[in-house]
C-alpha cells in the first residue's frame, strides 16, 4: 500500500480579512478570535460582539412590511451607533443645555474619542452645533423636526383643538401631554399660556415619570385598580412642594377619586402655588395623552377647581365624539 503523501497546511493569504485579523490579534496578544463570536483583549476588556441573528438583505420579491415586523426579533433590533448617537443628545436637558466634550462622553458612557468621532456626524447633521470655546448644543435641525411631530402624532392633533376650546372658556393655562407607557413618562406637547404666565410650569418637551401632579394621577385613573396597585410600588412620588402626596396608600385614594369623577385635581403638590385639573385622551382603548387646566391656587378654589374639572372632561368627551 502506497504511503499516504504528508498533509500541507493551507495558509490563508494576509488579504483575508480574518487572517489578517487573527494574525494581528496573535501577535499582539490576544485570545483567539472567531469569526462571528467575540474576542478578549489580555487585559479583560470585551472586544465587539455581533448581536442578534444575522438578517440578508431581501432580495426583490421578499421585501418585509411592518406586519411581518410586528413580534419578531427584526422589531426589537437595534443598532449600536445609533443608540450611542442618541445616548449623546439626550444628555442634554433644560437644566444643562451646554456640555463640552467631556460631559458628553461621561453622560453617554463613551470614550472621548468615540464622543468626539459621533459629535462629528451630529455636526454635519445640523442635530448639534459647537461654540467658539468647544463646548456643544443641540442644533436648529431638532427645531425642523418638532412641528413634524406634532402634526403626526394623532393624539396631537386631537388635543390641539381641546387645548384652543379650553384655553379661551377658562381664561386659564393649557398643557397636552402624550403618555409613553413602555417607560411610564409624560413629555408635554403643547402649552397655551394665559395672560399671567405661571413660570413655573414645564416647558413643551419636557419629560417626566408618571408620578404625583394632575396629569400623573389622571393617567393612573385610565387603568384597571389592580393594575394600578402592580404599578404602585415601581412609582416615584418625590416631594416637590409641602403638599406632594408621597405616601402610596394617600396616592391610590386620590386615583380612585379620579376615576369616580372622571378627573383628577391637584392642588399644589405638583407646583408651590399652583392646582390643576386633567383628564386623559384615549386612543386605540388605552390612554395616551391627557389635557390639563392650571391656575394659581389665589383663584383657583376647590369649587372653581372642581367646574374646571367638569369643564375639562366635557370637552375631550365632544372631541372624541367629533364635535
Amino acid at each position: 500500500m502506497p504511503e499516504a503523501a504528508p498533509m500541507t497546511r493551507i495558509r490563508r493569504p494576509l488579504s483575508s480579512p480574518r487572517a489578517s485579523l487573527g494574525t494581528m490579534c496573535s501577535f499582539m496578544g490576544f485570545y483567539q478570535v472567531k469569526q462571528r463570536g467575540p474576542y478578549r483583549l489580555p487585559w479583560g476588556q470585551a472586544g465587539p460582539v455581533r448581536r442578534g441573528p444575522h438578517v440578508s438583505r431581501p432580495r426583490r420579491g421578499d421585501e418585509v412590511s411592518d406586519a411581518d415586523l410586528k413580534g419578531s426579533s427584526l422589531s426589537v433590533n437595534r443598532v449600536r451607533s445609533v443608540d450611542r448617537a442618541l445616548e449623546i443628545l439626550t444628555c442634554f436637558s433644560s437644566a444643562h443645555p451646554r456640555l463640552t466634550l467631556t460631559e458628553l462622553a461621561q453622560g453617554a458612557g463613551l470614550s472621548k474619542a468615540t464622543t468626539l468621532r459621533i459629535a462629528g456626524s451630529l455636526l454635519a447633521y445640523g442635530f448639534l452645533r459647537r461654540d467658539d470655546d468647544g463646548s456643544y448644543r443641540l442644533g436648529a435641525r431638532l427645531l425642523e423636526l418638532a412641528p413634524v411631530v406634532a402634526q403626526g402624532s394623532p393624539v396631537a392633533l386631537v388635543t390641539e383643538r381641546i387645548v384652543a376650546r379650553l384655553a379661551e372658556r377658562t381664561g386659564e393655562t393649557v398643557l397636552a401631554a402624550e403618555i409613553d407607557w413602555r417607560d411610564r413618562s409624560l413629555v408635554i406637547t403643547q402649552r397655551r399660556d394665559a395672560a399671567h404666565v405661571l413660570g413655573v410650569l414645564s416647558p413643551v418637551g419636557r419629560r417626566s415619570l408618571i408620578a404625583n401632579g394632575c396629569i400623573g394621577k389622571a393617567a393612573l385613573a385610565s387603568l384597571p385598580r389592580d393594575q394600578v396597585v402592580e404599578l404602585m410600588p415601581t412609582l416615584r412620588l418625590p416631594r416637590r412642594t409641602g403638599r406632594s402626596i408621597t405616601e402610596y396608600d394617600a396616592f391610590l385614594a386620590e386615583i380612585d377619586r379620579a376615576r369616580e369623577h372622571g378627573y383628577s385635581v391637584e392642588s399644589g403638590e405638583f407646583a408651590p402655588g399652583v392646582a390643576g385639573a386633567s383628564v386623559v385622551v384615549m386612543a386605540q382603548g388605552k390612554a395616551a395623552g391627557a389635557v390639563a387646566v392650571v391656575a394659581p391656587v389665589s383663584r383657583c378654589g376647590a369649587r372653581r377647581l372642581a367646574a374646571i374639572g367638569e369643564l375639562v372632561r366635557e370637552c375631550v368627551s365632544h372631541a372624541g365624539a367629533g364635535r
